[in-house]
């Protein structure tokens, strides 16, 4: 990704393990996340989907929350700083590119569609 600069990328390798950047950088690379949206009044929610091994995982930017289980293990349990979704859901933000579809809704059929994703989700092993 040209737009990170190497003072960025250096920094990143610091923070979290290699293999995690590398893949994040895949998943942005492929175009691999999607973002549901609702805009209402001056609030905006986004909710990204990030295209895993066997699976998607739900990644609240915002709230620094991934639905798969390397986030639950080794973020939430180990102290590690991110998972390889949510790192590549923060790239794509800053860098502009990485998202390929973006769906808009109200604000109604925002909520509903958030819930049955975050309370239905249930994530398949995938490494992460």
């Amino acid at each position: 990704i040209s737009s990170l600069s190497e003072t960025a990328l250096a920094g990143l390798s610091v923070l979290l393990p290699d293999s995690v950047i590398q893949q994040a950088l895949h998943i942005v690379d492929s175009k691999g996340i999607s973002r549901t949206t609702c805009t209402e009044g001056s609030w905006t929610r986004s909710i990204y989907e990030v295209k895993g091994q066997k699976c998607s995982h739900l990644v609240l930017a915002n709230g620094l929350y991934c639905s798969c289980p390397y986030f639950a293990r080794r973020v939430l349990e180990a102290g590690e700083l991110c998972c390889k979704h949510c790192l590549a859901v923060q790239i794509a933000r800053q860098c502009g590119m990485g998202i390929a579809t973006t769906t808009l809704m109200q604000a109604d059929e925002f909520v509903e569609w958030s819930q049955k994703r975050l309370v239905g989700t249930e994530s398949t092993e995938d490494g992460g």
